[in-house]
C-alpha cells in the first residue's frame, strides 16, 4: 500500500490517494481517494470505478471481504518512506 500525499508539484485535479498493490506485482491494483463526502475505490488495472463508500473502512471491506486468515498466514507489513 502506498498513500500519495498531495504536493505542490501535482497537476491541480491530483488528489492525495491510496495505491494497493498485489504482492509482487510492479503496478497497483486498485485506488482508494477522498471524493466529497464519499471514498472512491477503483480498479487501476482496467479504471473502472468500484464504488463510493461512506468511510475507508467500508471501501477497502468493498475490496477485501473479510475473511480470517490462518495465525501463520497473515502478512506483516512495513513501513517504508517513499518520498522526502
Amino acid at each position: 500500500m502506498v498513500i500519495h500525499e498531495r504536493t505542490a508539484c501535482d497537476p491541480p485535479d491530483v488528489e492525495c490517494f491510496v495505491s494497493i498493490y498485489r504482492h509482487g506485482d510492479a503496478w497497483a491494483r486498485w485506488g482508494l481517494a477522498r471524493c466529497g463526502a464519499t471514498v472512491l475505490a477503483w480498479c487501476s488495472v482496467t479504471g473502472h470505478d468500484i464504488g463510493h463508500f461512506g468511510s475507508m473502512a467500508e471501501a477497502l471491506e468493498a475490496l477485501f471481504p473479510a475473511t480470517p486468515a490462518p495465525l501463520q498466514a497473515r502478512a506483516s507489513a512495513q513501513v517504508i518512506r517513499a518520498f522526502c
